[in-house]
């Protein structure tokens, strides 16, 4: 997965490898700063990663009517819940706002220099990628659902589904935003949090396993001004405007409008 807009980067080379659940999973390279944490894994988001084996706590057991009657209350009570549109993270340097034609993201409330971690998060469930049987999928995050707690159900229903109506609700949001655990796992974790960040192919901060202490970290680029978005990238190695979009729209059902797309989109029209 390449960053676009990073000069100051190394490009990670690209393993094409991928699942029914998410795009291909770029090889490790070093963080943008020294983490004093250890060693860590470059990632490519995304909103759509579901990666690989883990220990679950669910197993495969078949979903029960109870189990479905139990998730589709906790989607229900979210929905009615949906009028705040900011959430403020106490003592974080961002917090989750509604932003215009994205859903909802997240916005530093200070500046941040290049270099701060800005997340460190635990995944509340891991889904496996090699698994492309989409009834078992669908009962792995059915059962991990009705394990978390009632605020956290309510925090995972809030998140995106991209898929509409072609899965059960809770396995278009994992569908939608599970994140790789590093370039070689064979599972991927759903964050409350993490998979918030949306997509700029000038991103300006960057997603990474860390082995070490069992979590996803956030850091930043490049300096990042009070007010401006959070930003990651979800590309793999497609540097040309066309095939960015092509991978983009296919991948995650969006058309790209980030500050680099839309100075090609507006070069194009004028040359045209």
């Amino acid at each position: 997965m390449r960053r676009l807009g990073s000069s100051d980067n190394t490009v990670a080379a690209v393993d094409n490898t991928t699942s029914s659940l998410g795009p291909a999973v770029p090889k490790p390279i070093p963080p943008a700063e020294a983490d004093t944490s250890g060693p860590e894994e470059t990632l490519g988001q995304g909103r759509a990663g579901v990666q690989a084996r883990a220990t679950l706590k669910g197993g495969l057991r078949p979903t029960s009517e109870s189990s479905a009657n139990l998730l589709a209350s906790a989607s229900t009570k979210m929905r009615e819940a949906q009028g705040n549109d900011v959430v403020e993270s106490a003592g974080k340097l961002y917090a989750i706002r509604a932003i215009a034609g994205k859903g909802k993201g997240l916005v530093a409330t200070t500046r941040i220099a290049k270099g701060t971690r800005l997340l460190s998060e635990v995944p509340i469930f891991r889904v496996p990628r090699d698994n492309n049987d989409i009834k078992d999928l669908e009962r792995i995050v059915a059962d991990e659902v009705k394990c978390l707690g009632d605020d956290q159900q309510h925090a995972f229903f809030d998140l995106t589904n991209v898929y509409g109506s072609a899965h059960s609700e809770a396995f278009g949001i994992a569908r939608t935003n599970v994140l790789p655990l590093g370039s070689s796992a064979r599972s991927g974790g759903l964050f409350l949090e993490a998979s918030r960040i949306n997509h700029s192919c000038k991103h300006n901060s960057q997603n990474t396993w860390n082995e070490n202490i069992g979590q996803l970290t956030i850091h930043s680029l490049r300096d990042i001004e009070a007010g401006q978005e959070i930003t990651i990238s979800y590309l793999i190695n497609t540097p040309d405007y066309a095939e960015r979009q092509r991978f983009l729209k296919e991948k995650f059902k969006f058309e790209c409008k980030c500050e680099l797309c839309s100075l090609f989109s507006a070069t194009s029209s004028t040359q045209a």
